[in-house]
């Protein structure tokens, strides 16, 4: 793709994805490349945070399944992503430099999500033990154990599962 096309086609993505973000009360962090970091629960703590990070995601792909059904009808190729959620305590504030401060999130709980994203195949969401186990995710999606992410950096591994759909 010519560099216009490309950024037109990752602004069109961007846009869908932010707009479930915010529809399930998240914060688009940052954009990166193709990728976009987004958190729940911060500033406002929320009981059911990891249950609104996951059903953004599944409706992410769901969103994404659908633009790509209309793109294959124009010849166009398919845009597929990875997901990975956790749930964990992190370090919120405006932070940066004081002529460029920006409102963002860090910690190890904000570096697990993002090997789990990287961990991710295409069109696959994986969330931690930590997220599988906070308040709603049981009783609204199955899911399958897949295997364990290896921390690169931490040196430790993360229980992961795979999300196969939400329960009816």
């Amino acid at each position: 793709m010519i560099p216009r096309e490309t950024v037109e086609l990752l602004n069109a993505c961007m846009t869908r994805i932010s707009q479930i973000v915010d529809l399930h009360h998240g914060i688009i962090d940052k954009y990166v490349g193709d990728e976009a970091m987004a958190f729940y629960g911060v500033p406002i703590t929320r009981d059911d945070s990891a249950l609104s990070a996951v059903t953004s995601a599944v409706n992410m792909l769901d969103s994404l399944r659908e633009w790509n059904r209309k793109r294959n009808m124009q010849g166009l190729p398919a845009v597929e992503m990875g997901i990975g959620v956790h749930t964990g305590t992190v370090l919120t504030g405006n932070m940066g430099a004081e002529n460029r401060l920006s409102y963002t999130i860090i910690g190890s709980n904000v570096s697990i999500a993002k090997q789990l994203c990287k961990a991710a195949k295409e069109m696959e969401i994986l969330i931690s033990e930590q997220t599988y186990q906070e308040k709603g995710v049981k009783e609204h999606f199955e899911v399958e154990q897949a295997p364990d992410v290896v921390l690169e950096g931490l040196d430790k591994t993360v229980v992961v599962y795979r999300i196969k759909g939400q329960r009816r």
